[in-house]
């Protein structure tokens, strides 16, 4: 796959064509169109497909901040061939110290919204996100869904991240996306139940020019948003046993695509949703010591 990135002159992502290789030659595949306002912030974007020669509309995400730069709600719309579809809300609320309180998700039921999930966050004294509740609207009421718990040292480093699901009225261990995120900027999602994570201090770095430490990778699945099937590239370093799995937004396995001991290379593998619903997905390769994780967006 080939990505073109175009850029403004305040080095905005204002456009990203990704092309295919087929029958010899590079064709169009996906296209984004971002938009920023002055202050940098991206308000609109437009996924298109390329489709019979033309570029088809696909799906279109608006936003909207406060003057601080925090964003304030995510409109997500979907092309149903002749006009935008409102298809889910993301409304974004903060305290007193603009540190994220809340996120509601609302879903179009064709005339108005519905609640969907409420995230409420808690921190620690150093002001790093501790517990977030997930809970699932059922029956006009809120019920537990599912939570993250993270812990941190006394230079706010990320240590420990636990991922629980509410199941028979007790928090039990599942997988879950957890966010590791640190001072000095690092940042990173695992899907897992468990993470720690240990820091010590480097006094030596031996180079192996040989080593090609980016021969493991994921890539974002393509096109996305899709309908009804989807492309995921992916590369191993070495040869081993290589899972590639399909998850809903409660963890909830979906589908495997990939369970075999592979040969070191490139590989592209095609997931077909025509059967599940319309939805955030999240997909998990494992090979060896080497996991990442994605998200994907079917919009039938």
């Amino acid at each position: 796959m080939l990505i073109n990135y175009y850029y403004d002159s305040n080095r905005n992502d204002t456009l990203e064509i990704s092309q295919v290789w087929m029958n010899n030659k590079w064709n169009n595949n996906l296209k984004i169109v971002n938009t920023f306002d002055e202050n940098g912030n991206r308000i609109k974007t437009l996924t298109q497909i390329w489709n019979d020669n033309n570029w088809v509309n696909s799906s279109k995400d608006s936003t909207k901040y406060f003057e601080n730069g925090l964003k304030k709600y995510i409109l997500l719309q979907s092309w149903d061939g002749k006009n935008w579809e409102n298809y889910w809300q993301l409304t974004f609320n903060y305290n007193e110290k603009w540190q994220l309180d809340s996120i509601l998700v609302k879903t179009w039921n064709g005339n108005s919204w519905r609640n969907y999930y409420l995230t409420t966050i808690t921190y620690s004294s150093g002001n790093s996100q501790m517990v977030g509740l997930i809970q699932e609207r059922v029956n006009n009421h809120w019920e537990n869904n599912s939570r993250y718990t993270y812990l941190y040292n006394s230079q706010n480093y990320f240590i420990q991240g636990i991922y629980e699901y509410w199941i028979n009225d007790q928090w039990l261990a599942g997988d879950g996306v957890i966010h590791i995120s640190n001072p000095d900027g690092f940042e990173e999602h695992i899907f897992a139940n468990y993470v720690y994570v240990y820091y010590d201090q480097v006094t030596d770095v031996s180079v192996n020019k040989k080593t090609n430490l980016n021969a493991y990778s994921l890539s974002q699945n393509y096109p996305n948003p899709f309908n009804p099937s989807t492309k995921i590239d992916y590369s191993i370093k070495e040869e081993g046993q290589v899972t590639l799995k399909v998850y809903d937004i409660l963890g909830r396995e979906i589908a495997t695509l990939v369970n075999e001991n592979k040969p070191a290379g490139n590989y592209t593998v095609e997931f077909n949703a025509a059967n599940l619903p319309s939805g955030v997905y999240i997909y998990k390769l494992t090979a060896g010591k080497f996991t990442a994780v994605k998200k994907l967006i079917l919009l039938h």
